[in-house]
């Protein structure tokens, strides 16, 4: 992943390789579009086999908004949480 996608928020190892990303002000404005060049970014990474294997990587990521998906912390993690998996599921069918 770029570096400079979220370089504007904190970003928080969770456990194991789970991050979170906090986003306010701009970054929050600007929160699809993040998403999008997370993405992109992975997806570019991971299918340019120029790259040596240990080059090439992927991720699953999903986003969840306070208030839209959840009205605590627990509601919107879990959304989010949710959304990841469903992204690595469709990653899965689309690498096999």
């Amino acid at each position: 992943m770029d570096p400079g996608i979220y370089k504007h928020a904190p970003v928080f190892r969770i456990g194991g390789d789970e991050f979170a990303v906090i986003l306010t002000g701009e970054s929050y404005a600007q929160r699809d579009a993040l998403l999008s060049d997370v993405y992109e970014t992975f997806s570019m990474t991971y299918s340019d086999m120029a790259r040596n294997p240990w080059e090439r990587f992927s991720a699953a990521a999903g986003m969840a908004v306070y208030g839209r998906d959840g009205t605590n912390y627990e509601e919107v993690f879990n959304c989010a949480d949710g959304r990841m998996y469903a992204n690595k599921v469709e990653m899965k069918k689309r690498l096999s």
